[in-house]
């Protein structure tokens, strides 16, 4: 994946992170070069400290090309309540995940919304 850091399993990944020890957090997991990599990683390539989110999502969810080229919706089919709903959009806001319009909105609606796929900006209107 460009811009990642490349990283190979030196033998089977365990999914207890329980077990982790915590004198080798990367546990059996080496970087590598790209041809040898067998795991994508959140870690950017070169830089240090800096990371791009690799999630292990356990539900169904969906990444919808918006109308605008290179701009996508995510869809989390995972319910919250209201509060922790408020504080994902936030977070991700503080993080620059979300735009601060975006996060502004969605509060002052009481919800998210997007354009259903296909729909243009000023299309989104009944008639």
């Amino acid at each position: 994946m460009k811009g990642r850091t490349p990283f190979r399993a030196l033998k089977p990944l365990q999914g207890d992170s329980q077990k982790l020890d915590p004198d080798n957090a990367l546990g059996d997991r080496q970087v590598c070069t790209e041809a040898e990599a067998t795991l994508v990683s959140s870690k950017v390539l070169g830089v240090d400290n800096q990371h791009m989110p690799v999630l292990d999502i356990d539900y169904r969810a969906a990444l919808v090309e918006s109308s605008t080229p290179g701009h996508y919706h995510l869809y989390l089919n995972q319910q919250l309540e209201w509060n922790d709903y408020k504080k994902l959009l936030k977070c991700m806001e503080r993080c620059g995940l979300l735009q601060p319009g975006f996060v502004k909105n969605s509060i002052r609606r009481g919800a998210s919304f997007t354009r259903l796929p296909g729909v243009k900006k000023g299309e989104e209107h009944a008639s």
